[in-house]
């Protein structure tokens, strides 16, 4: 009986990681399997519906403002490889 159910275990792990895999690569495929890059820069709550997650923690528009800075004060990649 043990056998059976370990069988049972083992068949249904191979189909849930075989779907997944075929799942994941016909979306990569696609061209959907991430966010558009201004949803993941914004955060994808504020760019599908104009919200914060915490909008009394933390606005969109400071959040928004400090990754601009960010984006410019930051050194090119290989920049410190000289020090």
């Amino acid at each position: 009986m043990l056998g059976i159910q370990i069988l049972g275990v083992v068949a249904i792990a191979v189909f849930t990681v075989g779907f997944s895999f075929l799942m994941f690569v016909g979306l990569k495929a696609l061209g959907h399997l991430r966010v558009n890059p201004e949803a993941d820069r914004i955060g994808i709550d504020a760019y599908e519906h104009g919200a914060s997650v915490w909008p009394d923690v933390y606005a969109i528009e400071q959040f928004v403002a400090e990754e601009d800075k960010n984006r410019t004060n930051t050194p090119e990649v290989g920049a410190l490889d000289s020090e």
